[in-house]
């Protein structure tokens, strides 16, 4: 990576407020290992197998805004033809198929991240994907609602109209016909693959103002979401909703393998649990900058990214 500095902030992910000047606060790493230094933001990151790893990098006058690796992170090297991309957000279904998403673009490869394609998000404001298929796959747009493709992003159709409802409208689907997403305080669900929604729950948190939060459900009971006050984690499928891990953020995404091990990033802290959430322990925490992504193979095995331009690697 380049070493040059040169800080762009993104739309969608952004830091928290610095802390006082006056306050000089160390990294708690514990069994993370900061791996290298590109000089400017990265917002997200993947890894498709141990060597093999993505990080979308907002650079404001580079060449190119996705790099990769095949080293387990140590080097990485910017992909090629790559330099119109503006995206902050990435996901891997293989190690073939994966996408890349911003604002107003999706970025599309089939071949294991070599080469990629280019396709327009046109709604106006995308925040957070999930694609299920090569095909199949949604957004939301912060205020519109959730928009679904059967085409790999070559059209795509609102399928929760969220006008006057917004802002945010977070989701998750569990697989062609089951998702949840929450809008404002209240969490609904469909089975008809988004052509109708059931309110489930109401009034459980404010998710009112644009920050950036993920929801993670497991399988039809086991869910998790988080919001401006904490991770909010139900067992029943989404009629009652507890707030395990309160904390104010601006920032909070969760990362479970199942319903009692799994790790949530909370702006400058990644925590772990290994009891549902019951009790969490401090993974990884930065005392001058703050998380942008992270990814896990396994429990014991992940990376992560800080707005700092950090790549940090776990190790058992």
């Amino acid at each position: 990576m380049s070493l040059s500095i040169c800080l762009y902030l993104s739309c969608s992910k952004s830091k928290s407020s610095p802390s006082s000047p006056s306050t000089v606060e160390v990294d708690t790493l514990n069994n993370w290992v900061k791996l290298s230094n590109a000089g400017f933001e990265l917002d997200d990151i993947w890894f498709t197998d141990i060597k093999t790893g993505f990080v979308a990098g907002a650079i404001s006058n580079g060449p190119t805004s996705i790099f990769t690796t095949t080293d387990s992170g140590n080097t990485w090297a910017a992909v090629p033809n790559t330099s119109n991309f503006q995206v902050f957000n990435i996901q891997f279904l293989d190690n073939l198929h994966g996408f890349v998403q911003g604002t107003k673009q999706l970025g599309i490869t089939i071949d294991g991240g070599a080469t990629w394609s280019s396709k327009s998000i046109t709604s106006g404001y995308a925040y957070t994907f999930q694609f299920l298929t090569a095909s199949t796959g949604y957004y939301n747009d912060y205020n519109k609602g959730i928009y679904k493709t059967t085409d790999t992003g070559t059209t795509w159709n609102l399928i929760y109209d969220g006008t006057g409802k917004g802002p945010n409208f977070f989701f998750d689907f569990l697989d062609s016909s089951t998702g949840f997403a929450m809008v404002s305080d209240y969490l609904n669900k469909t089975t008809d693959a988004g052509n109708s929604w059931q309110v489930l729950a109401s009034n459980i948190t404010d998710t009112s103002f644009k920050t950036f939060f993920k929801m993670q459900f497991l399988d039809t009971l086991n869910g998790l979401f988080g919001s401006p006050i904490g991770l909010f984690k139900t067992s029943d499928g989404g009629k009652s909703w507890t707030n395990c891990l309160a904390r104010q953020t601006t920032f909070m995404v969760p990362h479970f393998f199942d319903k009692n091990n799994g790790y949530c990033l909370a702006a400058n802290t990644i925590y772990k649990t290994t009891d549902g959430g019951n009790n969490w322990s401090v993974s990884c925490k930065l005392g001058q900058d703050d998380f942008s992504g992270m990814y896990f193979l396994d429990i014991n095995t992940g990376w992560a990214t800080t707005f700092g331009g950090f790549v940090l690697r776990l190790k058992p």
